[in-house]
């Protein structure tokens, strides 16, 4: 950790960052980043976990491009509920985790993902959230359930502005890979 914590400190001027450490402890997040700063960075792309991110995100107000994995809240609102990032327009992560970020924020592309049964939160129940938060919602990503038979007439009647849709069938949620639209 205090390796690479050492050199992303020397590394102040990212743009765009994709950390995925998926054999680094929880409790060694807080302290690879503690102190970090990136004056330029506009993307993340990461799987750390949301208590670590929602801090991260104090001293990142610019990030335009976020991708995130499961958020690991048990019980609660995700962590991220509430943060305001101005500049923030693309957005990949679990259902619950966008519905939290997008009433606060000028979210244009999102895409959903599934990474346990947790995620899989009925995405029709999803959309009408997306139309009162957003107006400006073009690029959607969606992984839907098969038995989600609500979910074409839900995007009609909700998000007709829609440039771009990606629906991808999943039967049983486990882990992905997500990748940003850019």
């Amino acid at each position: 950790v205090t390796t690479l914590q050492d050199c992303l400190l020397c590394l102040c001027n990212l743009a765009d960052l994709q950390l995925v450490l998926p054999f680094l402890k929880p409790a060694h997040w807080g302290q690879l980043l503690h102190s970090i700063q990136f004056y330029q960075l506009s993307l993340l792309s990461t799987n750390m976990p949301h208590i670590v991110i929602t801090e991260f995100l104090e001293y990142h107000p610019g990030i335009a491009f976020l991708s995130i994995n499961a958020c690991r809240v048990i019980q609660g609102p995700c962590p991220l509920d509430g943060r305001t990032l101005p500049n923030l327009y693309n957005v990949s992560a679990p259902v619950g985790c966008i519905a939290c970020l997008i009433s606060n924020n000028p979210i244009s592309h999102v895409m959903t993902c599934q990474f346990s049964k947790a995620d899989s939160a009925p995405v029709c129940s999803f959309i009408p959230s997306l139309l009162m938060s957003t107006t400006n919602l073009t690029i959607l990503q969606l992984e839907v359930s098969p038995t989600d038979y609500t979910l074409l007439d839900s995007l009609v009647r909700y998000i007709p502005a829609l440039r771009a849709l990606k629906l991808t069938e999943v039967n049983m949620p486990g882990s992905v890979v997500c990748y940003l639209l850019l």
